[in-house]
């Protein structure tokens, strides 16, 4: 009887065990799924401005950059078989063409020198010419007064019977003598007045000329000059980190040309981190949510020596994935859907040291869904059946 007791009691006690732990016991279902290790979010993917060679890399993956700083030389030279180096023959005719136009500039400015000197030579000669007959006009109109004079004391003298009419007549002729010669020298003097002035427009006239046609030279220099320079700037481009980062995702290396629609290279941030892509089956997708939880192993590092890490579902695609959108090999023929995830962490752990994971690698994740206690799971089939009838 006591022995019958005992194993009644023991028998109780592993009951109430087994229900404890039914009740207690939680266990979360999980999809194993595949997928590839995506640069972040916040990663800027670097593109060629144009189609070329890389001549230079100048970073090295995982390397630490700041934004302005040189990441690759290109070089967009071509060789035809008629003229050789394009670029190189364009650059060559365009220095050629500005060499002239400097030329002509110079040429044009020395004769507008050239110019403008005579015209100032007259000027300056026909302001001699004026001053001559101001003098000459002057002293011709001392004589006039002079002759007035006379003229006038003889018409006194004919009238007192001390002159003749002959007399008078002859002071007459050489007072209008004198009268004629004063116009002469004033027409002249006007004459050398307008040719000076007539010299001094052509001065200004050749000034503004010449300032126009060096404009139009300069531009025409400034042009070629641009043009030049622009030549120069697509047989060699430097392309320029915009952001500060890490560089990720080198995809060229010296001597390969480059296109401008495929990324050069991303540059990750500080302190941003992966994304995982995970493809995950349709029969799936229904639990899954942004939030989700994700455990995540990979290929390259083998989670039985290096663990597993950590991420969190961010977004998710809203329809399945056609057959060549996918980056794997996946090993049923379902549908599947693109989910992303971010990595709590951007390097794994390794022999001392912290190696970043790198685009395009290769992992298996588990999706954890839901979460119940053990008795949920026993009973689902008959709450399900319950929830249907």
């Amino acid at each position: 009887m006591p022995k019958l007791s005992i194993v009644a009691t023991s028998a109780a006690v592993l009951f109430a065990a087994l229900l404890a732990l039914l009740y207690f016991a939680e266990y979360t279902r999980r999809e194993r799924v595949t997928g590839i290790a995506t640069t972040g979010l916040g990663a800027m993917r670097v593109y060629a401005p144009t189609q070329g060679a890389v001549v230079k890399r100048l970073v090295n993956e995982g390397e630490a950059v700041r934004e302005g700083q040189p990441l690759l030389v290109l070089s967009s030279e071509r060789n035809t078989a008629a003229m050789g180096n394009t670029h190189e023959a364009i650059a060559t005719e365009l220095s050629r063409r500005r060499r002239m136009l400097e030329s002509e500039v110079r040429q044009q400015v020395l004769l507008n020198r050239v110019q403008s000197g005579k015209l100032s030579n007259l000027v300056a000669a026909a302001k001699v010419e004026e001053e001559k007959l101001d003098s000459e006009i002057g002293l011709t109109q001392s004589r006039e007064r002079l002759a007035e004079s006379t003229w006038k004391r003889y018409q006194t003298l004919v009238e007192s019977g001390f002159a003749s009419e002959t007399a008078l007549t002859e002071k007459e002729q050489e007072l209008i003598a004198i009268r004629i010669q004063v116009k002469s020298l004033e027409r002249q003097r006007d004459n050398v007045r307008k040719d000076s002035s007539s010299f001094v427009s052509q001065i200004g006239e050749l000034q503004h000329r010449a300032e126009l046609e060096a404009s139009a030279l300069n531009r025409g220099v400034a042009e070629l000059q641009e043009r030049l320079a622009e030549t120069d700037s697509r047989r060699e481009i430097i392309v320029l980190a915009k952001i500060s980062g890490t560089v990720t995702g080198i995809t060229v290396d010296k001597g390969q040309v480059v296109d401008p629609s495929a990324p050069l290279l991303a540059i990750l941030p500080h302190g941003e981190t992966r994304d995982v892509q995970l493809y995950v089956p349709s029969r799936a997708i229904g639990f899954i949510s942004p939030g989700t939880a994700v455990m995540v192993r990979f290929d390259a590092f083998p989670y039985q020596k290096f663990g597993q890490y950590r991420a969190v579902v961010r977004d998710i695609s809203r329809a399945p994935l056609q057959r060549h959108e996918l980056q794997t090999t996946l090993p049923t023929p379902d549908d599947y859907f693109r989910v992303w995830a971010v990595a709590e962490r951007s390097s794994v752990s390794a022999y001392g040291r912290n190696i970043d994971i790198q685009n395009g690698m290769r992992l298996e994740a588990d999706l954890l869904l839901e979460s119940r206690r053990i008795y949920e799971w026993v009973l689902e089939p008959l709450l399900g059946f319950g929830a249907r009838t």
